[in-house]
């Protein structure tokens, strides 16, 4: 039996939990590209040894999996632990062994795929210090579930929970425990299961913290839990059916009414503060500052940036992530080579590199980055300087003529760029 309004429900969990609405999908939109993981959930759920089924399940699996490694775990842990308990029965032994041939197809060509981090890893083998971002998936936490609760995709909103377990009272007191059984529930509880296993936090003496290669580059085991939050929303509609059927005997306006309690309720938690040990959340935003506009490079600037060249630098750098992004964002328009840059991690040399852009304009310092870098331009934004030594040195330096060997080609406002003479 299929319903739409139990299908609004599950769609609803999905977009009402914090970690989608605003925690981090705003922030880090490629991960919303989550469209295959019902399909793929669906294809999965009977057994079935049919070929065409499990090269549709290889694709999605595929597709889904290339949009991160916290995306492809969560979509094929689950399906291995179907795929046993599938061969652990004659019956569906068949199926089973259909399903591990289409993840092992699916997990050749995503290995293939992400063989390029493979390579940056072997060539840095300090890569765990070079990053910004210095969370271990062995770090204590202070709950079991930690931050998988509180800021992870495992934190739904409450009145999802107080669905699933109206539906498990309502089904269970109109067909018995039997009901409870149905494929759409077990469905439900395996993902959300193994999903909520997956983002516990393995103790730094585990077993399966020393032989898994999966902690090598899982940072933040929560984000595995998204597994847990599509069985959830599956749980949750489910039981929204059933909890429907039980009071409405099949009549719109109580279901109606339901579907409205049901998503009223959910976005409410969102418009609410909530600091427990379980959720700690502050209500939605009426916007999504997530950051200023970087807005492009002044004419004037672009008319020497946009020609063919060597790098540039922006000033001021460091290794401060939003100053380097900014710079990523603004080459967009001129599409030169950057000395700046920011990612999860850095490349082996790059602070060294930045302390040198740091010192500019002094000569050697110059001198040791145009060898290493063979850098260009240096393009100095002197409002962010004003009031520090290095905003006297450059505004100093724009004042010159023939400033050598960093000569004033452009200007805009407090934005001065330069070219680098020859050694």
């Amino acid at each position: 039996m299929t319903s739409e309004p139990a299908g609004f429900v599950a769609g609803a969990v999905l977009v009402t939990t914090p970690w989608v609405a605003w925690a981090w999908l705003p922030a880090a939109p490629s991960y919303a590209i989550l469209q295959y993981f019902p399909w793929i959930m669906l294809l999965a759920a009977r057994p079935s040894s049919d070929v065409r089924t499990a090269v549709a399940l290889l694709a999605l699996v595929a597709l889904q999996g290339l949009t991160s490694v916290y995306v492809a775990l969560p979509v094929a842990v689950p399906l291995a632990v179907l795929a046993c308990a599938r061969l652990a029965r004659r019956p569906s032994r068949k199926a089973g062994v259909a399903l591990l041939a289409a993840l092992a197809g699916a997990g050749a060509l995503l290995v293939l795929s992400y063989s390029g981090y493979a390579f940056v890893r072997r060539e840095n083998p300090h890569l765990d210090a070079q990053t910004l971002w210095l969370a271990k998936p062995t770090d204590p936490e202070p709950a079991i579930l930690g931050t998988a609760a509180r800021l992870g995709p495992l934190a739904v909103p409450p009145a999802a929970v107080a669905v699933i377990a109206a539906g498990v009272v309502a089904a269970a007191a109109s067909s018995g425990r039997a009901s409870l059984g149905e494929l759409p529930w077990r469905i439900g509880w395996l993902w959300t299961a193994v999903g909520v296993l997956m983002a516990i936090r393995p103790r730094p003496d585990s077993l399966l913290a020393r032989f898994t290669p999966l902690y090598e580059v899982i940072r933040i085991p929560e984000r595995l839990g998204l597994a847990a939050l599509m069985g959830t929303a599956v749980l949750t509609g489910v039981a929204f059916a059933a909890t429907a059927r039980a009071v409405g005997r099949g009549r719109l306006p109580a279901t109606l009414v339901m579907l409205a309690v049901c998503i009223g309720a959910m976005y409410a938690t969102c418009q609410r503060e909530i600091d427990t040990p379980w959720l700690a959340l502050r209500p939605l935003p009426r916007s999504y500052p997530l950051a200023r506009t970087v807005p492009p490079p002044a004419p004037e600037l672009m008319d020497v940036l946009a020609r063919p060249g060597g790098p540039l630098l922006e000033l001021p750098a460091g290794t401060h992530p939003w100053r380097n992004a900014h710079a990523m964002y603004r080459a967009i328009y001129h599409r030169r080579p950057l000395v700046n840059g920011y990612s999860g991690y850095w490349p082996a040399g790059f602070p060294e590199r930045m302390a040198l852009a740091d010192r500019l304009p002094d000569p050697d310092a110059l001198e040791a980055l145009r060898r290493e870098t063979g850098v260009e331009l240096v393009l100095v934004h002197a409002a962010e300087l004003r009031g520090t030594p290095a905003h006297a040195a450059w505004t100093a330096l724009a004042a010159r003529s023939n400033g050598a060997p960093l000569a004033l080609v452009a200007r805009a406002g407090d934005d001065l760029l330069f070219r680098a003479g020859s050694p």
